[in-house]
């Protein structure tokens, strides 16, 4: 994959912006479009990331989530979730850096930060239905956290394989997955190596990013990510990600949001010319 063909979208804020100033250990890139079905509407996934010292070490972490489409205010859980995660995660690495962080305390903290959000607007809980992604990479392990149908992937330090951390987990109804605001909230949670990059995804792109017959990663599709990440600053990437993810090569596969962000360690920074378009 070329520059040329990719189009990405880095969303700074203020935080990010200057975290990235104070260390280079990880490029990050955001790319979200919405669904061929939304006639314009905008999207309900939502997606993060932050940039952090806890302990001296380098840490990143990221956070996509999506808004159930049944839910009236399912846009607006999933901005909640993915800030409340965030938020959570950070916390927990910047109390104590050598040890992952407690799954079920993060789900505590942002079914909190939902449910306070409900209050606030005067709305039912579960209009704010939302899946969850996220990832923590340390310098020695990366943790991994995800309730619902999108995926998250990781490259091992020192291997070129991708793997799958979190697979997509359906419902008990076909189309169907579990959310944030169920009544008793299933994650997924695991502890691995430390990694060389590492993607969230929300359920648009599964078609495309994951080979479910062989359950395994379709590492083309990562690959042709990260390395262009590798080789040019995020905010060069941004509009060509955002190209890709609205041409037919996505659209034709899936009509729903599509939402990645995607982390690449900077040792594996080299600057190359761009390819021509």
């Amino acid at each position: 994959m070329t520059v040329a063909s990719v189009e990405a979208r880095p969303a700074p804020t203020p935080e990010r912006s200057a975290d990235r100033r104070r260390h280079r250990a990880w490029r990050v890139l955001i790319g979200q479009a919405p669904g061929a079905r939304k006639c314009g509407g905008p999207s309900d996934d939502a997606a993060d990331y932050r940039l952090f010292r806890a302990g001296r070490a380098p840490f990143v972490v990221v956070a996509c989530a999506d808004g159930a489409s049944s839910a009236r205010n399912g846009g607006a859980g999933a901005r909640i979730a993915v800030a409340a995660a965030i938020d959570s995660v950070c916390a927990a690495a910047r109390r104590a850096p050598r040890t992952p962080p407690v799954a079920a305390a993060v789900i505590g903290s942002v079914v909190r930060a939902l449910g306070a959000e409900a209050d606030r607007q005067r709305v039912p809980f579960r209009s704010l239905a939302t899946t969850l992604s996220c990832a923590l990479a340390s310098p020695r392990w990366t943790w991994v956290l995800q309730v619902g149908d999108g995926a998250t992937a990781i490259r091992p330090a020192g291997g070129a394989a991708w793997a799958i951390a979190a697979w997509p987990e359906r419902g008990e109804y076909a189309n169907s997955t579990h959310f944030l605001t169920d009544d008793e909230v299933r994650w997924q949670s695991s502890v691995g190596p430390s990694a060389s990059a590492l993607a969230a995804i929300t359920d648009g792109l599964v078609p495309l990013a994951l080979d479910l017959a062989g359950r395994r990663a379709f590492a083309p599709f990562f690959d042709g990510i990260a390395s262009e990440l590798a080789a040019h600053e995020p905010a060069e990437l941004a509009p060509h990600l955002a190209l890709l993810l609205r041409s037919p090569r996505v659209t034709d596969r899936t009509d729903d949001d599509v939402t990645i962000v995607i982390a690449v360690r900077a040792a594996a920074h080299r600057r190359v010319p761009h390819a021509p378009a």
